[in-house]
């Protein structure tokens, strides 16, 4: 479960923030989580809220935006969303690992 880590680095960036800026409550987190990094958004959001409590973050809403991956053909640059079953660039007749 790196869900835990990923939401200690998190905080520890928040707090470092907050301190920094003079911050006196955190009320809500937003993050973008690549879809290649395989967050379970539940997962992240019980870690979160775990580990923030008695912090000025306890209580803060954490908003997850899933973005999705993406391939470039090295021939011709076009991109397609990424799947594991590979894609295929009709463009420039060139298979995925070509």
């Amino acid at each position: 479960m790196h869900e835990l880590a990923l939401a200690q680095q998190m905080l520890n960036v928040l707090l470092k923030t907050a301190q920094e800026n003079e911050i006196k409550k955190i009320a809500l987190v937003k993050i973008l989580a690549g879809e290649m990094m395989a967050v379970v958004p539940d997962a992240l959001e019980f870690a979160f809220r775990v580990i923030s409590q008695d912090t000025k973050a306890d209580g803060a809403t954490l908003l997850i935006e899933e973005v999705k991956a993406l391939v470039r053909c090295p021939r011709c640059s076009k991109e397609y969303a990424w799947s594991q079953h590979g894609y295929n660039c009709p463009p420039a007749d060139l298979p995925e690992g070509s």
